[in-house]
């Protein structure tokens, strides 16, 4: 009897955990439905009307064939789910089947991720594990920039790499143009602002006024306000980089994110080092909202000043365009000072300068039936409104 009651036990265990792991399988089946069923298909049909209604949703536009969206899709797909109490919608597009959609927001790589914020698509700045998917939308959620108190002020201005804080009137003009600024910048930098007139005189900075709180260099950037957004995006990115730092392989990302034209100040030696950084604070800080000045060890990157058409004579200062690709040679038989490169500056500014190319020489003359085009005269010819060009 005893025999039998132990056989009747171990049937029964055997049975509950088949049940138990049956369930188990059931429940990790019904969750992942409802996870899928939190990602929303979009297509031609219900495009356009879905995401018009959208105050916050992430979109993936994706082909099933991609190892990258298969190994991404569990997980955006709990993060659907996960999201959906805090109304943020996720949603995906078949790019093989949904092409036009999918060339509208000019897609070229698989898994591509776009926030869609009141109606207007912008970059997914995360990662594409479910737990960055949910902290980052959920951040995308409050407000792109805080008020602040003079209660809450220090631990503000001391809660992220660069913090910009605005001082102005509750309805002015100028905090519609920071929370413009913000919305588009809101992934890179911390946004705030306070009408506390009395916290603006105690930070030293004009009301109305905008400051910048970083933790290098001058420490703060102070600037005037202003309605214009160009003007006060190039404030901020401006201020992510050091005044007259060092460029380097391991700071070029630094500058290249802020997307402003590098002034590159080539030396060879500490001692032209300090000199050409004495000479040329000033001139860096009048312009930094447009270029942004860095010193260059000749010595260490003498390829790069090769690539960029310099000779080997220094010191010497160019302007390097990333965005567009261009560059442009300040006169290498001129010395090195804050006239001559401030005036150099200058013409970049208000655009009297001409990118420098590599290009060939054309020897003899270059007036027959088929001229010679080298880079140099590219401009001139091709765009001269008074004949047809055939290249």
């Amino acid at each position: 009897m005893k025999l039998d009651s132990l056989r009747v036990v171990r049937t029964m265990t055997a049975v509950t955990l088949a049940f138990t792991g049956l369930a188990a399988i059931v429940s990790a089946a019904d969750a992942a439905k409802t996870a899928q069923a939190a990602v929303i298909n979009l297509n031609s049909k219900n495009y356009k009307a879905w995401t018009a209604t959208r105050d916050l949703a992430l979109v993936e536009f994706y082909a099933p064939w991609c190892s990258y969206c298969q190994a991404m899709a569990p997980g955006y797909e709990s993060a659907a789910a996960e999201l959906k109490d805090d109304g943020i919608a996720l949603a995906k597009v078949d790019c093989t089947k949904e092409s036009e959609i999918c060339e509208m927001h000019n897609i070229e790589g698989y898994p591509t991720l776009k926030v869609i914020d009141n109606g207007v698509f912008a970059a997914y700045n995360g990662t594409r594990q479910q737990n960055s998917i949910v902290e980052y939308m959920r951040k995308r959620k409050l407000p792109a920039v805080e008020e602040v108190t003079s209660k809450t002020f220090d631990k503000f201005t001391n809660s992220g790499h660069i913090v910009v804080v605005g001082f102005f009137g509750e309805k002015s003009a100028e905090l519609e143009t920071l929370k413009t600024v913000a919305n588009e910048l809101r992934d890179e930098y911390t946004f705030g602002y306070t009408t506390d007139k009395t916290l603006a005189a105690k930070q030293g900075v004009a009301f109305p006024g905008l400051a910048i709180y970083k933790g290098f260099d001058t420490h703060k950037d102070e600037f005037e306000a202003t309605t214009n957004v160009s003007l006060l995006r190039a404030s901020v990115r401006s201020s992510s980089v050091p005044l007259m730092g060092e460029l380097s392989a391991q700071t070029f990302v630094t500058y290249a994110r802020a997307g402003i034209p590098i002034g590159l100040v080539f030396y060879d030696s500490a001692e032209s080092r300090k000199e050409l950084e004495s000479e040329l604070l000033s001139l860096a800080t009048r312009y930094r909202r447009w270029v942004s000045m860095a010193l260059v060890d000749a010595n260490v990157y003498r390829k790069h000043a090769k690539s960029i058409n310099l000779k080997e004579k220094w010191p010497a200062f160019a302007i390097q365009d990333i965005n567009k690709q261009f560059k442009y040679i300040h006169p290498q038989d001129k010395p090195l000072t804050k006239d001559t490169v401030g005036d150099f500056v200058a013409d970049f500014f208000n655009d009297k300068l001409a990118p420098d190319y590599k290009t060939q020489v054309i020897f003899g003359p270059n007036d027959g039936g088929v001229y010679d085009l080298v880079a140099s005269k590219f401009k001139e010819v091709v765009f001269d409104k008074s004949k047809d060009v055939l290249i």
